[in-house]
């Protein structure tokens, strides 16, 4: 997917909003996903809607690059 972004930080959230995607259905939706670490080394979100079966909760895990 691409496109852009927001943050709120009040809320803890990191707003995307889909320009395109491999998943047509996802093309111009808002998908806020919850910010879990933030540090100067690492970023986690986490998007509790990620699982189609239900029970399990996606996370992204984006480490600095040393």
């Amino acid at each position: 997917m691409f496109g852009t972004y927001t943050v709120d930080e009040d809320k803890k959230l990191v707003i995307f909003t889909v320009k395109a995607s491999t998943f047509p259905n996802w093309d111009g939706a808002v998908q806020p996903r919850k910010i879990v670490v933030l540090t100067a080394d690492e970023f986690i979100s986490e998007n509790a809607s990620g699982s189609v079966g239900g029970g399990a909760i996606a996370q992204n895990k984006y480490p600095r690059a040393k």
